[in-house]
């Protein structure tokens, strides 16, 4: 069991990786762990975690990139030889995030994230299968059943459009179910929430969370 744990110290992490301060964010867990040792060495976790008060601002404009009130992940199973990871649930309470779409339609999650453009440069590889000797060494596979999204904020902006638009969303509810490393897995969206004092918005739709540019169809709309 653990409580309290801070994330500052892993600021200077995210911003080796990330156009983006780490602002706040504690840990806490409940689980229980088994090592097997030898010459292949096995660990399976089981149990809860969550963070709580995480805030990640934008370096350039010091705005809220991503935050939330508490997460909870509930029913992780995690295992290393074989490598892969199951979560039941997360569920994430007042989570707030900014969507900001440029006039040359640059997305900002984008743009804060370093060093990518070697990797979309390079050719894809595929991996070679792993032995069973070797499976320690295989890529991790994760899966998420759902996420539940509880009274969230959207910050969303485009400028790409004839019309420049921007608005806040709020009360943001809903899941994204089917999250997963498959390749073939695709993860269903359905989000809704209130625009200002009489308007809506919902969205919906799948897309492939291994790779969302190879499929990604998911319709908004705002009223």
């Amino acid at each position: 069991d653990a409580t309290g744990g801070p994330l500052m110290p892993l600021r200077p992490v995210v911003a080796r990786y990330a156009a983006a301060d780490l602002a706040s964010g504690h840990l806490a867990a409940s689980a229980e762990i088994n090592y097997t040792a030898g010459a292949a060495p096995e660990m399976m976790v089981a149990g809860n975690a969550g963070i709580q008060d995480f805030r990640l601002n934008e370096t350039a404009t010091g705005d809220r990139l991503m935050a939330w009130k508490a997460l909870l992940a509930q029913k992780i199973n995690l295992s290393i030889a074989p490598n892969q990871l199951a979560i039941k649930e997360i569920h994430v309470h007042e989570p707030g995030l900014k969507l900001a779409i440029d006039k040359e339609r640059n997305v900002n999650l984008n743009q804060v994230l370093k060093n990518r453009t070697a990797e979309k440069n390079a050719p894809e590889r595929r991996p070679p299968e792993p032995s069973v000797k070797d499976a320690r060494n295989a890529p991790f596979r994760a899966r998420v059943a759902q996420v539940r999204v509880e009274q969230g904020t959207l910050d969303f902006s485009d400028m790409s459009l004839v019309l420049p638009f921007s608005t806040r969303v709020q009360e943001l509810e809903g899941s994204v179910a089917g999250i997963s490393t498959s390749p073939r897995s695709r993860a269903d969206i359905r989000l809704s929430g209130q625009v200002e004092d009489y308007g809506e918005a919902n969205a919906a739709g799948t897309l492939l969370t291994s790779d969302p540019k190879k499929f990604l169809d998911i319709e908004a709309n705002f009223e």
